[in-house]
């Protein structure tokens, strides 16, 4: 079942917290509403997961690989022990505290390290970050008891349009884009996506009227400053495909169906609303006529 929803001690334990204020100041990271808590992200990676109360308290995980190390020395000091080596002086964990700007450079240099081997992320990170791009949503899972798992990128809202719009991002060189002698991978997982959309409409549409308003109370209005404020009445059939890291010669070969795009752009009309070509900074999501956008 696909939900959304948040208690309201837990947003108004958030909206008055300055911890808070310091998290949504920040453009490059995204709080997302899941079913009771809510998940912080960057670059695809979760600064705070699972964010909920236990009690009056604010709890939440991350991953250790994110947490950077303080160390008072330029250098750390490494002495001989009966287990072997160990630290000499004071090394710990760098504490999150009230998430001020220089504890969350840190923490995101250290994400971005670790997550430097998803490059897909980064290509995502980017249309975030870009303010004409209204996101409400990101790694959003459909799934039902007894069957496979579908998780697509992005949910943003179309000004335009007036719709939600599903948002699956690939780079250039994924290997799902290709398949010569047959349909690429990517086509299949559009067309699950739109079938999940049909067969859920009315249930996502609700979740989002939750998340816009959840997102308000939260003290993040300007972000869906193009929203209506009664919420979303309308959803995009079908999904629209990204392909990022694309140089001219790349968007030229791919709009002239040429060379090893012919496979995909030969069926893409069929399960997709439209294709969004970009390069190494993001894309503006909006799916109208441009030179690197094609509207199906």
């Amino acid at each position: 079942m696909f939900r959304r929803s948040l208690p309201d001690p837990l947003i108004n334990a958030l909206a008055s917290n300055p911890f808070w204020a310091n998290v949504i100041a920040d453009r490059q990271l995204a709080p997302e509403i899941r079913d009771g808590h809510v998940t912080v992200y960057f670059r695809g990676g979760a600064l705070f997961q699972r964010l909920h109360l236990e009690g009056a308290m604010l709890v939440a995980e991350v991953h250790p690989k994110y947490i950077p190390v303080r160390a008072m020395k330029p250098s750390v000091r490494l002495t001989w022990g009966e287990s072997g080596f160990g630290f000499s002086g004071d090394v710990s964990p760098l504490p999150l505290g009230l998430a001020p700007a220089d504890v969350l450079a840190d923490y995101k240099a250290e994400m971005a390290q670790v997550l430097v081997e998803f490059p897909e992320a980064a290509i995502v990170q980017r249309i975030i970050e870009r303010t004409e791009n209204t996101i409400l949503d990101q790694e959003i899972a459909f799934q039902e008891s007894g069957s496979p798992r579908d998780k697509i990128d992005l949910c943003h809202f179309d000004q335009g349009l007036q719709k939600l719009v599903f948002v699956e991002v690939k780079r250039r060189d994924d290997t799902r884009l290709f398949k010569p002698d047959g349909a690429p991978e990517v086509l299949e997982q559009l067309a699950a996506y739109a079938r999940r959309l049909e067969t859920n409409r009315a249930t996502v549409l609700d979740a989002y009227r939750i998340v816009v308003a959840a997102k308000r109370r939260l003290g993040m209005a300007e972000r869906l400053k193009s929203v209506p404020i009664g919420g979303v009445a309308e959803l995009l059939a079908k999904p629209i495909l990204v392909i990022g890291n694309c140089s001219r010669a790349d968007v030229k070969a791919i709009k002239e169906k040429r060379d090893d795009w012919e496979p995909l752009m030969t069926k893409l009309p069929q399960v997709a609303a439209g294709l969004i070509l970009c390069g190494n900074d993001g894309c503006r999501l909006a799916l109208s006529a441009g030179p690197q956008t094609l509207v199906f």
